[in-house]
Parts: C-alpha cells; structure tokens; sequence
C-alpha cells in the first residue's frame, strides 16, 4: 500500500503525449502529488516518457483501450485508489488545476 497523498489526479490520454511533461510539471508545482493515468491508445511511447515519474512514485499509468474509456478508468480509478489521497481530481490532460 502507497502512503496517502493529499492531492492526485486521474486522467485518461490520448494523443496528448507532446504536451504530457508540461502538463504533469506544472500539477507538481501547484501541489499534485500523484497522478493515476490512463492511456487509451495514445500511439507514442508514453513509459518512455514518464520514465522518471515512475521512478519517483509519482505516476501510475494503465493501458486502457477501452472504449469509450473515460467513465470506466474514472470508476477504476476510484475502487483502486480512493483510499490513497484525500482529494483526487478528475480532469482532462487540456485542463490545468488551479487548488487553493
């Protein structure tokens, strides 16, 4: 079992890898601690990508070719990791979190 975290993120991607860095960096800096990611068939080498981020601890990514996908990884998100954080949000990878 994981420590809890305060705040993490669940989302589901595709096609969004380009901008993943930028968008995993600035949810660190304004606090996120864990962000649970879903890969609905992306087509780029996402572990590559996020390589580091699983090192850390910070990224959990599932492949998920489901489809639609959205709903179903949200719900899996929750059964599986709603006891990790306090408060998980649930956004796409084109939306930016701004917690106070």
């Amino acid at each position: 079992m994981s420590l809890r975290v305060t705040l993490s993120i669940c989302a589901i991607m595709k096609y969004e890898a380009p901008y993943l860095l930028e968008w995993l960096e600035f949810h660190k800096l304004v606090g996120v601690q864990k962000f649970y990611l879903y890969d609905n068939g992306d087509g780029i080498d996402t572990i590559g990508i996020l390589y580091p981020y699983f090192e850390s601890g910070e990224v959990i990514l599932h492949d998920w070719p489901v489809a639609p996908g959205q709903l179903p990884a949200y719900k899996h998100c929750l059964q599986t990791y709603s006891q990790d954080s306090e408060w998980i949000a649930f956004i796409d990878l084109d939306e930016f979190l701004f917690p106070l």
